[in-house]
């Protein structure tokens, strides 16, 4: 049940949304709301995470490279 402007209520569906749905959801939602700031820090701290995977994972195959050159 949701809660509508008129005080009455109303019954939905769940629905699922894909990953990226959620991210443009609150990439254009309002900050203000906690639900969409918590969203909007998730996806930002998940982004940093992926970033900085990549760049370990280059420098480590950097890293076997340099070993299997100079064996």
């Amino acid at each position: 049940m949701v809660d509508l402007d008129s005080g009455a209520k109303r019954e939905i569906e769940d629905i699922m949304l894909t990953r990226y749905t959620c991210y443009l959801i609150a990439q254009n939602g309002d900050p203000r709301k906690d639900e969409i700031a918590f969203a909007m820090s998730y996806f930002a701290v998940q982004t940093r995470k992926q970033e900085l995977l990549k760049q370990k994972l280059k420098a480590f195959c950097q890293f076997i490279n340099y070993i299997i050159i100079h064996l």
